[in-house]
């Protein structure tokens, strides 16, 4: 079994049922070492940015924005998400 460390990068990489992480040092004030939060942090507008956005779309992972703090009748799960 992996000890979780958070001075280590906490990227996913390979077989996400193996939970092997990136292991790399971290950047300051992140999770992840600074390749793996270029890549996870696009900057906001970019064309990189919306790529993301369209892809999570595309897969049905969100529809829009949503609003915080989560309302509705699975506001209290914490993940806002409607049944």
């Amino acid at each position: 079994m992996n000890r979780h460390r958070f001075d280590r990068c906490q990227y996913l990489s390979g077989d996400p049922a193996r939970r092997s992480f990136c292991d790399r040092p971290v950047r300051p004030g992140s999770a992840y070492c600074p390749d793996h939060h270029r890549l996870c942090h696009p900057p906001p507008g970019s064309g990189a940015y919306r790529r993301v956005l369209r892809e999570f779309r595309e897969a049905g992972r969100f529809t829009a924005l949503s609003p915080w703090p989560p309302t509705g009748a699975a506001a209290g799960d914490g993940r806002g998400e409607e049944p």
